[in-house]
């Protein structure tokens, strides 16, 4: 069994959700001293967009958000056999509302905690033995709408190799009331938006069957929605929840989530008349709004290949849209292929090991963004990262990080900034540093367009402790100054 240090899952969880970042970031290329030009670094950093941000009004090309004006703590703890995280919100101007807030989230997590065999489990599980043996997890997530609205997820989660059942229930608030929500309280009065979402689902899952993707397990048939129907809000988007009644073929069994776009269905829905300006006043802090690069979901040609060679699983995937200019099509294609160098050193150690590699190119604003991410290891040995990042106008020409910026911004002096708030961080916790912030930028830096900012990473730094890593994180686009950047121009 092959066992990473936190650093290598970190990047090799980076690795694989290339399809699933690329749906909602993008990259840029590399900058070394002055000169622009694609080129590859050893472990950038990776980061994830957190929270939900329902948009206020669009242009196509990129979105006004709110910013989430409510801290939500995470608390960890271990009950026999399960494992717990749960959540505490603060930052609600009424204390006494914001306390009951919290009741109820616990109460709905422990209810979930005291539950001690998954929902009919006579169904689900194939296996002799109880599932709820295992290690079982319980936890919850919250979701934030700039409406003044709370979606809260609880997931409970048992297993028993191979088996695992997951259950999941939810708690949709509106923050001014204190009061649960139910889905026609989205709608508008005496709208049927019962067949109304049945008709959407109906379509949804007819696409994804024409695209060979089985939406309910055992592809069973569309039930169809009830007025007591599952639903949550999260990232400008409704969602609606089906508990799974049957096994998936390797028997786990999870609920079926189908997503509609808010903005898709907006004329029907009275959040932003029932639920917006008014709850600004519910909070300790103001709500600000803030922009997000729009993540258009286009038709996408996929490929994988799995292969074992020696002891080392090969796994190799590559992602692009299906109307791409024909030079960025051989470009992906030029890099799906396995560094066989690489991989005749992996299987010289004669140990267990992987090998993968995914290629994705995908359009983020008025652009499209290119990522290669190659990851290899072998147990006992440290793991090798390499990623290469670019950007490219939607006729196939290459742009540059200064190419991002009016001529009179300092675009350079916010990533320095940043680069010396995470050297502060890790030398905190002990890290000593040979260069200067301004020494680390000027070697070079690897940035990534995000929908909500520039994700930096330096070249990865060896430390007098002969730790290597890489420092980076988001910067939101209003650090640079909105007036500073052309990606929210009519023609960046």
């Amino acid at each position: 069994m092959i066992r990473f240090s936190q650093r290598r899952i970190r990047f090799l969880g980076c690795m694989l959700l290339i399809p699933l970042m690329l749906s909602t970031t993008g990259c840029l290329s590399w900058r070394t001293s002055g000169k622009e030009k694609p080129g590859e670094i050893l472990g950038p950093p990776c980061g994830v967009v957190q929270g939900s941000y329902p948009a206020a009004v669009s242009d196509g090309n990129f979105y006004f958000y709110y910013r989430n004006p409510l801290d939500v703590n995470i608390h960890e703890s271990r009950q026999e056999n399960i494992h717990n995280s749960t959540v505490e919100v603060s930052g609600l101007r009424d204390h006494t509302r914001e306390e009951e807030l919290n009741r109820r989230i616990r109460a709905a997590h422990e209810a979930l905690v005291a539950m001690v065999n998954p929902p009919a489990e006579a169904k689900k599980s194939t296996s002799e033995n109880p599932l709820n043996k295992s290690i079982e997890k319980v936890f919850d997530n919250v979701e934030f709408s700039g409406n003044g609205l709370l979606s809260i997820s609880f997931y409970r989660t048992w297993y028993k190799e191979p088996e695992e059942v997951v259950l999941k229930e939810v708690l949709n608030l509106d923050l001014e009331k204190g009061q649960e929500l139910t889905l026609s309280d989205l709608f508008m009065e005496n709208f049927d938006y019962v067949t109304f979402l049945n008709d959407r689902i109906k379509a949804y899952i007819r696409e994804s069957r024409e695209g060979g993707r089985v939406v309910f397990p055992l592809d069973e048939a569309f039930p169809g929605i009830t007025k007591t129907q599952k639903f949550f809000l999260q990232e400008n988007q409704l969602i609606l929840i089906f508990d799974q009644e049957t096994p998936n073929f390797n028997g786990a069994a999870a609920p079926v989530e189908v997503p509609i776009p808010l903005l898709d269905i907006q004329d029907k829905l009275v959040l932003n008349t029932r639920f917006a300006e008014k709850n600004k006043d519910l909070f300790a802090f103001k709500i600000t709004e803030y922009v997000l690069l729009a993540a258009p979901h286009i038709p996408m040609h996929s490929q994988t290949t799995s292969e074992t060679v020696g002891k080392i699983q090969v796994e190799l995937s590559m992602y692009y849209p299906e109307s791409v200019p024909e030079a960025l099509v051989k470009r992906i294609e030029s890099y799906y292929v396995r560094n066989e160098e690489i991989l005749a050193a992996l299987v010289k150690e004669d140990k267990e090991g992987m090998y993968l590699k995914a290629v994705a190119l995908n359009q983020v604003g008025k652009f499209y963004v290119f990522l290669m991410d190659e990851f290899s290891h072998v147990e006992g040995n440290s793991s090798r990262h390499k990623s290469v990042y670019g950007i490219f106008t939607l006729q196939g020409e290459e742009v540059h990080l200064p190419d991002l910026f009016l001529p009179s911004a300092d675009y350079e002096a916010v990533f320095i900034r940043h680069i010396q708030k995470d050297m502060d961080q890790w030398s905190f916790g002990g890290a000593a540093f040979e260069k200067t912030a301004e020494e680390l930028y000027g070697e070079g830096i690897t940035v990534a367009l995000y929908p909500d900012g520039i994700m930096y990473g330096t070249l990865p730094i060896t430390l007098k402790s002969g730790e290597i890593i890489p420092l980076g994180h988001v910067i939101p686009f209003d650090e640079f100054g909105l007036e500073n950047l052309k990606l929210f121009s009519e023609n960046p």
